[in-house]
């Protein structure tokens, strides 16, 4: 008999330093502009998607948030990407986004980006 057990716990993926750096990467690569949330958002749903979570198939994660520590692993990538002068913060609120309370928007480093 198959049992489903729904978890409202942040979702434990299962992808490695290396292999979650190869997808920010590919995810910065096709965005001009991103905020932490919705990258982390499309983490959890790719993890899902490719069974990349632990306890998948019988678990159902009700939540979108990533494992505390992979938002370390998460914000090191960045910051190599900011360091890497590829990417900056944009500080203040857009009222034409949509913001979560305490997100952090990104900018990829364009001649574009530069002049706005």
């Amino acid at each position: 008999m198959y049992i489903t057990h729904y978890d409202p716990n942040p979702v434990p993926i299962t992808y490695t330093d290396e292999e979650l750096e190869a997808i920010v990467d590919n995810y910065i690569k096709g965005e001009e502009s991103f905020s932490f949330q919705g990258l982390s958002n499309f983490i959890v749903f790719k993890a899902k998607q490719e069974n990349k979570v632990k306890g998948a198939p019988d678990t159902v994660y009700t939540s979108n948030e990533l494992n505390p520590s992979f938002y370390r692993v998460l914000s090191k990538i960045l910051w190599k990407h900011i360091w890497g002068k590829e990417l900056f913060i944009e500080f203040g609120e857009n009222q034409h986004r949509s913001n979560y309370t305490g997100d952090t928007h990104f900018v990829k480093v364009n001649n574009d980006s530069l002049s706005k």
